[in-house]
């Protein structure tokens, strides 16, 4: 990928970069939209996880800080 990128011009590279931040922020949206569904089932536990913290520490290898900040949102949604 590295090398690729190299090869864009400089506008090319800040609108490939433009478009990956969107597609991020839309990822990001749906990922909350998926933890709010997931604990609504308790499918975390069926899983059998303890809580939805460990499901995506351990099944989605978040960071804990990344995990708590996602599941903060999602509960806020």
């Amino acid at each position: 990928m590295a090398g690729s990128l190299s090869q864009l011009s400089n506008v090319g590279l800040v609108e490939h970069g433009d478009r990956a931040v969107v597609e991020e922020h839309s990822n990001g949206i749906r990922i909350l939209e998926i933890l709010v569904e997931l604990e609504r089932r308790s499918l975390h536990l069926e899983q059998g996880y303890s809580s939805l913290f460990d499901y995506c520490t351990r099944r989605w290898r978040y960071s804990s800080s990344k995990a708590g900040r996602y599941i903060a949102a999602a509960r806020a949604m």
